[in-house]
């Protein structure tokens, strides 16, 4: 049964409205007057109206005569007397004093705490002279790592203006407001996150290779999880901010950075009660080997084969702690080459000559020695011949004819950059520029790029013979001309890729080779620079014994190779010097007078008349006269002669060398810092022809395993090649190290060997495989795994590998992490930052 509502009739009843100010002060009391108080707070108690005064009611006329309107006000009868002839009300009202009502007296209230706020505000919130805010205003203590932080706030909060539209991703994005644009300052300290830049921080995991959810959370089964992910305002399709985990001003003890398995199980759907109960297998085919290792080492065979070989003719060079009687599984020995590494998470090998060296340190300084600067030999028939015919007929001129037993192929990277591209061109057209075909000098623009290429050695040799900087283009001479070349190649890092040269060593390198064809070159050079190229030559000149009067341009007057004085020889100090000779006319060394050393007149060595050194009419080394002949025979006893030093031989710890007018280099011995300045170098180009030819050729990279080049160092480090997204060769990188170590990459999965190491030992995990067919050695490239149609190795991809040891299973490492032994929480092995 419904009730009706009050009566709100005027005449019916009185009540206080809402809105009013003020209420009758004797309203407590039940018997408040009906005109009550107005606007102002004053009592209308005896008030007039139209010359009638007010009692407890306001008599109304009805016709000629003033009714009481007590009945209709108050209720009851009306009052006896009546009101009085002008109308007036017979019974006064005594005046109170009015009293605001409730909602007056709130909002005074409320008024005067708005009020002591603002004052509040504008006390603390004034700004330190620094800038910075007042102290009084805190959030809450910082944790202990963020410390130092201490009350600049503009540190961790973006000062981003609250616009319209940022006010409506407060909703939107529940509660994000500004949450990236403060994780943007985080990266300011925490510069590894997220690559590069910060380009993944705010991706999930700081990843951009991850797989996104687009609704984690209509994806749970779980309220809680649903929950979950609707407080944190999680969504993997956007970016998560710093603060969604790492929550601060929770005091100095917070720990900022532990996760609780809930908030990982926002976005990993597939939940589970715990480690052993339901957590997925290990989904990595060989887990946890992602790679073949940095260092090619087959356990297998070192422990099977060659261990126990050494322990019949050299035990002092076996591990620690080996024992042939036990298989490797079962050996202690682990812990003569790999120790945790300095965060313990890791665990590095030892040095090389705490681990290896011992068996393999004399590798490092065998091999063959490098060529790095000389003149490759060149069949200049052909070439000379075609320039001959050419509108302007012209040769190469003078070419120095020794040449090394190999390609010095550094210097390809030291012609200028007309002579490297026309020698990439050639190459790419397989095309021999030293040895050309037929067809291929009868090819314009080949020839022409094969000039390029041989005029670019003999301007390199012109450039490097220099003493004064003026006499060369670029103004530069010896090693920073060296320099200045190879970082036009664009190689970086080039003083190291000359480190040590010594400073003699190249006018050394010119000495082994004809004076007077040496001084031709350097003035066909000069004289070419100017336009004028070296006639053609018809037929082969007979070997000229006196240089050129023109040749001399650019020595002092009568100065021989080299020399400083008048008439001094090749090299001489002082007038008429011979060869290093240090008295006057002195020979080589010797101490008679008129025993010249190839620049004088009478009894040369090499290149003047009478009694030349092989090269010259009368009484030449292995082709004497009749004169000889006699003086041998009347019984003259010769000088007694030096046996040749081979400087191959004799340097076997490795270094420069110098030998039939060629600059040699072999390794010193492990970790060679020129030998590796060039390997990295080159195998971080490997996508430009002319590195890669380096690399392949000079540096035997296509034999793999079995490359004989100086320091032995692609027999045991690996190559592994580098693609872009489309599978695009990019380059190369050399494994310097193994795959353990102190590692800068964060993966998603860690795994911390020194508290395992405390418990138990490697072979509880680590079981090698009984490698019957080589699998783990064939992974790394060896002579038959170049590709010719792709002229790049079949095996340089690390990720096509077969580890050394057994694969690891959830089993192997549940039988401890469980929640009643040493946990099993997500994050004991999982990060979430992690590189891509």
């Amino acid at each position: 049964m419904s009730e009706s509502l009050q009566s709100t009739r005027h005449t019916q009843a009185t009540y206080n409205r809402p809105n009013q100010k003020w209420i009758c002060g004797r309203d407590c009391d039940d018997c408040p007057c009906h005109l009550g108080p107005d606007s102002g707070g004053r009592c209308q108690a005896g008030k007039e109206f139209d010359g009638r005064r007010s009692g407890e009611c306001l008599p109304r006329k009805r016709g000629d005569r003033w009714i009481c309107t007590r009945q209709e006000l108050h209720g009851g009868e009306p009052c006896e007397s009546g009101p009085l002839p002008d109308g007036s009300c017979c019974r006064e009202v005594q005046t109170c004093q009015p009293k605001r009502s409730i909602r007056s007296r709130r909002g005074q209230l409320t008024l005067a705490f708005a009020v002591l706020t603002v004052a509040w505000l504008v006390v603390i919130l004034q700004p330190q002279e620094s800038g910075e805010p007042s102290p009084m205003i805190s959030g809450g203590e910082l944790s202990s790592g963020h410390s130092f932080i201490g009350n600049q706030c503009s540190k961790c909060h973006s000062d981003l203006d609250l616009t319209a539209v940022e006010l409506g991703k407060m909703h939107g994005d529940m509660v994000r407001h500004r949450a990236i644009d403060d994780g943007k300052l985080c990266l300011s300290c925490h510069d590894g996150v997220g690559g590069p830049g910060g380009s993944s921080a705010f991706l999930a995991h700081t990843s951009s290779k991850l797989t996104k959810s687009d609704d984690p959370a209509a994806k749970s089964s779980r309220p809680a999880m649903k929950a979950a992910a609707l407080l944190m305002g999680h969504d993997t399709s956007k970016e998560i901010a710093c603060a969604t985990c790492h929550q601060e001003h929770h005091g100095s003890e917070a720990d900022i950075k532990t996760l609780t398995d809930k908030q990982c199980q926002v976005c990993h759907q597939q939940q589970f009660e715990g480690f052993g109960k339901g957590h997925p297998e290990f989904c990595q085919t060989q887990y946890p080997y992602s790679q073949r290792t940095g260092i090619r080492f087959d356990h297998y065979s070192h422990y099977q084969a060659h261990f126990p070989e050494e322990q019949e003719s050299r035990p002092e060079n076996l591990p620690d702690g080996f024992n042939l009687d036990m298989r490797h599984g079962e050996s202690v020995s682990c812990n003569a080459c790999h120790v945790p590494g300095s965060m313990g998470e890791s665990m590095k090998v030892l040095p090389f000559e705490q681990s290896c060296g011992a068996c393999h340190g004399g590798d490092t300084t065998t091999g063959e020695r490098i060529p790095f600067l000389g003149f490759p030999s060149a069949d200049l028939d052909g070439m000379n011949g075609q320039l001959a015919k050419m509108e302007s007929p012209r040769s190469i001129g003078t070419w120095i004819e020794e040449a090394p037993e190999s390609f010095p192929w550094p210097v390809i990277h030291l012609l200028s950059v007309d002579a490297r591209s026309a020698l990439a061109e050639l190459r790419k057209a397989d095309v021999d520029p030293f040895e050309p075909s037929e067809e291929a000098l009868g090819n314009p623009e080949t020839l022409k790029s094969i000039e390029k290429v041989l005029w670019g050695f003999k301007e390199l040799a012109h450039d490097l013979s220099q003493s004064e900087a003026h006499r060369n283009p670029s103004n530069l001479i010896g090693h920073d001309e060296l320099i200045r070349r190879l970082s036009e190649a664009g190689f970086e890092g080039a003083e190291e890729m000359f480190k040590g040269i010594p400073p003699d060593a190249f006018d050394a390198m010119r000495r082994g080779f004809s004076e007077g064809n040496y001084v031709r070159l350097l003035k066909e050079v000069e004289q070419a620079r100017e336009g004028s190229y070296p006639g053609p030559i018809a037929d082969e000149p007979e070997p000229s014994t006196d240089e050129p009067e023109e040749m001399s341009k650019g020595l002092d007057e009568d100065e021989g190779f080299g020399g400083d004085e008048e008439d001094e020889g090749f090299g001489g100090g002082e007038e008429d010097e011979g060869f290093g000779g240090d008295e006057q006319d002195e020979g080589f060394g010797g101490n008679e007078e008129d025993e010249g050393f190839g620049n004088d007149d009478e009894e040369g060595f090499g290149d003047e008349e009478e009694e030349g050194f092989g090269d010259d009419e009368e009484e030449g080394f292995g082709d004497e006269s009749e004169d000889s002949a006699d003086d041998s025979s009347e019984g003259e006893t010769e000088e007694p002669k030096l046996d040749p030093i081979d400087p191959g031989q004799w340097a076997s710890k490795g270094g420069w060398q110098q030998q039939y007018g060629v600059l040699y280099y072999r390794a010193t011995g492990h970790a060679d810092p020129l030998i590796k300045s060039w390997l990295d170098g080159l195998a971080a180009r490997a996508s430009e022809p002319l590195a890669l030819a380096h690399l392949k050729e000079g540096f035997d990279f296509q034999s793999g395993v079995s490359s004989v080049s100086s320091g032995s160092c692609l027999k045991c480090h690996a190559v592994d090649e580098v693609r872009d997204p489309s599978g695009q060769l990019t380059g190369a990188k050399i494994r310097w190290a193994s795959a353990g170590g102190d590692q800068k990459q964060r993966k998603a999965t860690r795994f911390d060997h020194a508290p395992h190491l405390i418990l138990t030992d490697c072979r509880s995990c680590h079981e090698t495989k009984t490698d019957a067919d080589d699998a783990y050695l064939k992974a790394y490239p060896d002579s038959g795994d170049w590709n010719d149609v792709t002229n790049w190795s079949s095996k340089a991809n690390p990720l096509q590998f077969q580890s050394n040891f057994k694969e690891l299973d959830k089993k192997s490492c549940s039988v401890c992490h469980d929640s009643t032994h040493v946990g099993d929480q997500c994050t004991q092995c999982h990060l979430y930052h992690h590189d891509d």
